[in-house]
């Protein structure tokens, strides 16, 4: 320890080194100078390279929408701003979720019928229709959506999340579409119904025209061919051909189950699996339908279902 002393009282007390001091330092600043810009440059190019890859793992490539990942990552921004909140039920009736879950009928035919690569194409134009759909900032006309979550909001977007609605690759032909709902004033369980109703119906829609896929001569004969067969779901398919190209047009058809819940009830129970016990409800009683439970007067939840573009129960 008293050679490092001597040391630094030479260099303290040195001319020479005090001489040199300053230029040492003008030499440094000029450096830094030089490569802060780049550096920072880089520093930037890394943060968009991690954002992208970021990004990447919460997308479904195929359909162009987030995967389940995400979803389990919207789930917990959702949570963790329930239970971080210095109120106890910071948005209590004024704020719900729909959580929708659809899943495309028979699409083992579809493949069966057009191959994996074809069929991928359904896949990719079912997600285009709801990136078309969905509410990105607008309210469908439900004119009491007002600006009373703005926290529920703010920590969403903090956590990077869309606070508007959200379609979520669940696997294969499932999607899940959460979409938030948001009053100005504490509001009914049976309103949030009503209002979660249109955008079902609305997301329900995407289906209303039929899918348009170019085809070859070949596949075209095993179309024409499997459509023969006594199970097949999709008969009302047909082949036209337009300016020497073939294409199929398939009117494609989905079960959708879809349930309205608070974020207490988003928190405590298993919301997703309601949704897709109706889904599963509405492949057993016919498909091509959509349904949710609907509370009675005695309070009794009870399944209503819903034909496509019909809002007329079965």
């Amino acid at each position: 320890m008293q050679a490092f002393g001597v040391i630094f009282y030479f260099m303290k007390d040195n001319k020479l080194f005090n001489n040199l001091r300053p230029r040492a330092a003008k030499l440094w600043n000029g450096w830094r100078a030089l490569i802060s810009p780049l550096l920072m440059a880089e520093l930037r190019h890394s943060e968009k390279e991690a954002a992208q890859a970021v990004e990447l793992a919460h997308t479904d490539t195929k359909m162009g929408i987030p995967n389940f990942r995400a979803y389990l990552r919207y789930c917990a921004a959702v949570v963790g701003f329930q239970e971080n909140s210095s109120e106890k039920n910071p948005l209590k009736d004024r704020a719900y979720l729909l959580v929708s879950l659809f899943d495309i009928d028979k699409f083992k035919q579809i493949n069966e019928m057009l191959e994996h690569d074809v069929a991928d194409m359904v896949l990719e134009e079912v997600g285009r229709r709801l990136r078309n759909t969905l509410r990105w900032d607008t309210d469908w006309g439900l004119n009491n959506r007002g600006n009373t979550a703005t926290a529920l909001k703010s920590h969403l977007i903090q956590q990077d999340i869309n606070y508007y609605d959200t379609a979520f690759r669940h696997g294969g032909e499932e999607i899940v579409i959460i979409s938030p709902i948001f009053y100005d004033q504490p509001t009914s369980h049976r309103v949030a119904n009503d209002d979660a109703q249109k955008i079902s119906q609305r997301i329900q829609n995407i289906f209303s025209e039929p899918v348009t896929i170019p085809i070859n001569e070949e596949r075209a004969a095993h179309i024409r061919e499997y459509l023969t067969q006594s199970d097949a779901y999709y008969k009302n398919a047909r082949i036209v051909e337009q300016e020497g190209q073939l294409f199929l047009v398939l009117p494609v058809t989905a079960s959708i189950g879809y349930v309205t819940a608070s974020l207490d009830e988003f928190r405590q129970s298993n919301v997703l699996g309601d949704a897709d016990a109706l889904t599963s409800y509405c492949k057993t009683n016919g498909r091509n339908l959509m349904a949710t439970r609907v509370p009675d007067e005695g309070g009794s939840l009870n399944i209503v279902t819903f034909r496509r573009q019909e809002l007329i129960p079965v």
